[in-house]
């Protein structure tokens, strides 16, 4: 490779909004927390009902900050706090694909006397529309 690891560092906190994001290969995904934990999920049924944790004592909170995990793998993967409610009630939940290439954000301009857009995206790519600027 290029030796130039891509780092992608995500919030973990209790009440954050739960992240769907996509990592390149290779990219070192970090993990910006204090205590908690973060634990592996198999399935998207068990990341949408908080269960299935994996890993030994999974309900049990660290000290590993932050905590750092590489996606070396393609696929899509699910991440929790496995701590107390904290997936369920507080958020701390990610899923994260990792794919040779990832689309960005595309931001969709959402006003009056706009021109029309035609955009092509990749599955899993977030289409926002910005109406910011729409009256």
């Amino acid at each position: 490779g290029s030796g130039q690891t891509k780092q992608k560092t995500i919030p973990w906190y209790l009440g954050m909004e739960p992240m769907d994001l996509c990592v390149e290969t290779g990219t070192e995904v970090v993990f910006n927390k204090t205590g908690h934990n973060v634990v592996q999920m198999a399935t998207q049924s068990d990341y949408d009902a908080c269960t299935g944790f994996l890993g030994e004592n999974p309900t049990v909170g660290n000290n590993i900050d932050p905590f750092i995990w590489q996606a070396d793998t393609d696929g899509i993967f699910y991440f929790a706090c496995g701590v107390g409610t904290h997936c369920s009630a507080g958020g701390m939940k990610a899923r994260i694909t990792v794919a040779q290439t990832c689309i960005q954000d595309v931001n969709i301009p959402w006003s009056f006397g706009m021109e029309p857009q035609a955009q092509c995206v990749e599955t899993g790519t977030n289409v926002i529309f910005d109406k910011t600027g729409s009256s």
